[in-house]
């Protein structure tokens, strides 16, 4: 914690925390002491888990940025006994990621300048050598040099957009059951 709060991180934890931070309890002091000892806060404020006899907060948002915190809300998705959490934050685009990697080009232009190479290469030392090894190690080098040559590695900026569609079907077939399941059970009650 310490490391993150000298490098200016934007630290977010989210999570069932096993502690009810609705109902005063030694354990709730102990973590809100350490939480305001790294100058995080916790966001939700309202009951997470919901049953007929019981409201309790244990899963919780707890961030050192709450001045980007555009809002938190609890989303009941059917999914659980427990409800989701929606936190809005202001930050930097970061819908694009751009790394630097070594790329080769295999233009029909390359392409034609390896063959130019290979058919250059009398590959006499490769037939004179009687040892195996020795003549599969000529030819490699000499393989690698016109590949090297006609396919030079390069050194690109790209620009990858991040995957944002991880709801899958799947989830969504799954949450509308549960919510059917749930709303049939709430009026069974």
């Amino acid at each position: 914690m310490q490391k993150l709060r000298k490098k200016q991180i934007t630290l977010i934890l989210y999570g069932d925390w096993y502690i009810n931070f609705l109902q005063p309890s030694p354990h709730t002091l102990d973590l809100n002491n350490l939480l305001l000892r790294y100058n995080l806060k916790h966001t939700v404020h309202v009951p997470t888990r919901i049953t007929k006899n019981t409201a309790t907060l244990l899963d919780v948002v707890i961030t050192n940025e709450r001045k980007s915190v555009n809002y938190v809300t609890v989303v009941d998705l059917g999914l659980s006994d427990h409800c989701a959490q929606l936190l809005s934050m202001s930050i930097a685009d970061s819908s694009h990621v751009t790394y630097r990697t070594n790329k080769r080009q295999f233009s029909e232009a390359n392409i034609q300048e390896f063959f130019q190479l290979l058919n250059q290469v009398t590959w006499q030392e490769v037939y004179d050598e009687l040892d195996a090894n020795t003549k599969f190690s000529n030819f490699i080098d000499i393989f690698l040099y016109c590949y090297n040559t006609a396919f030079p590695m390069k050194t690109v900026c790209v620009r990858d957009k991040i995957k944002t569609n991880w709801i899958t079907q799947g989830i969504k077939n799954s949450s509308k059951k549960m919510w059917l399941l749930d709303n049939k059970r709430e009026q069974e009650l």
